[in-house]
């Protein structure tokens, strides 16, 4: 299998699953009205809804909003969409964003590359014989400290690719906000994904490329 990588947002919150319905996305104009005609509705329902629709998957339950594609040219407008959503959802209680990037790559010497982020030698000066399962790491983020931030990156080997691993990032923000902006959540939802997009995305490609090299 070639390399795969998936970008999902997720958003956390008190929601309500039977709204998200693909014909209320056509009526607020976030999506168009034939690709909610053509979803693939899997379940609508108090408790969960879940359906896809061409480029994107959505996953709603009454904690967390879930929205991920896997094309690349596909990013941005997943942005767009989440932001649209919770700018026509305002009163929505959010309490928390995600936003996330998983990926699957080949490497040229996978042995070397567990090597570098956990050390055999360790563990064999101890008669023991490693196996390579999850490495995690969680980095604060001291750059916005009235919120609650933070980068944790996951690295497993791969359950796709043959000598591959896969690397999780989650990016973290906490949405902290007075009782002045409690009816004004979604908008300030989207303020924080455009603000933050691009540092977002670049992170992920250097700590891609540093990991990788």
């Amino acid at each position: 299998m070639t390399e795969q990588d998936t970008h999902s947002i997720v958003v956390v919150g008190d929601m309500n699953p039977t709204i998200f319905h693909p014909l209320w996305f056509s009526r607020e104009d976030v999506i168009p009205e034939n690709e909610a005609e053509a979803a693939e509705v899997k379940v609508i329902h108090p408790d969960i809804t879940a359906f896809s629709a061409g480029w994107f998957d959505l996953q709603v339950t009454r904690q967390r909003f879930m929205l991920k594609t896997k094309m690349e040219a596909y990013y941005e407008p997943l942005r767009d969409l989440v932001t649209s959503t919770f700018t026509s959802l305002s009163h929505t209680p959010i309490k928390a964003l995600g936003v996330n990037f998983e990926t699957h790559r080949k490497v040229n010497d996978l042995e070397a590359l567990i090597d570098k982020f956990a050390p055999k030698g360790f563990w064999e000066d101890k008669e023991l014989a490693p196996q390579f399962e999850t490495l995690s790491v969680r980095l604060p983020k001291i750059d916005l400290p009235t919120q609650e931030r933070y980068l944790k990156i996951t690295i497993e080997p791969s359950a796709l690719i043959k000598e591959g691993i896969f690397i999780n990032f989650n990016h973290h923000i906490g949405i902290e906000h007075d009782a002045s902006q409690s009816d004004n959540l979604g908008h300030l939802l989207a303020n924080i994904l455009e603000e933050n997009w691009v540092d977002i995305k670049e992170e992920v490609s250097d700590i891609t490329k540093k990991i990788l090299h």
